[in-house]
């Protein structure tokens, strides 16, 4: 049986040495927060209230901020960390991934970029069939991965960087 102190002393190391640190959070209220993070020393807003992706689109274009592209492990990881650290770990999140009709790659709406690496949940990717324009990837810290959503159908919550 492994003792609690070895078990504390790895998740110490695990966020010392793995997790980017944040430099600055401000959590306003149990439904907004900023913070700034060392992973490509980015800053993201986060809402917690569920809204449309193109409200959420909307809002942080508001701020000169876009809807995050969780471009990489470390980002990944880092975003998840912050929200778990600070209690948000349920609800779901838009991100700027969308797949538009009758294409075959996934894109970071913000940059026209293709996705790259991909965290998706188990069973993931499961594409909408039908009529859907558009579909989002968003994403759950507390099912740990990426999930396709209708764009235009499904309120989340949302994540805005700069």
């Amino acid at each position: 049986m492994v003792s609690s102190n070895f078990l504390l002393a790895a998740i110490a190391v695990y966020v010392i040495n793995v997790i980017p640190h944040s430099k600055a959070a401000s959590i306003e209220n149990r439904e907004t927060a900023y913070w700034e993070s060392s992973v490509e020393d980015n800053e993201f807003y986060v809402q917690f209230s569920p809204v449309s992706r193109d409200e959420a689109f909307k809002r942080c274009q508001s701020m000169d901020m876009h809807l995050a592209a969780i471009t990489s492990q470390q980002k990944w990881e880092s975003v998840k960390f912050w929200l778990l650290l600070n209690g948000f770990y349920w609800g779901y999140f838009w991100t700027s991934g969308v797949m538009e009709l009758g294409a075959s790659s996934w894109v970071w709406e913000n940059s026209r970029q293709e996705v790259t690496e991909f965290q998706w949940a188990p069973f993931q990717p499961e594409l909408i069939n039908g009529d859907a324009e558009r579909q989002c990837i968003g994403f759950t810290v507390e099912l740990g991965g990426w999930y396709v959503f209708d764009c235009d159908h499904e309120r989340l919550s949302f994540i805005c960087e700069r």
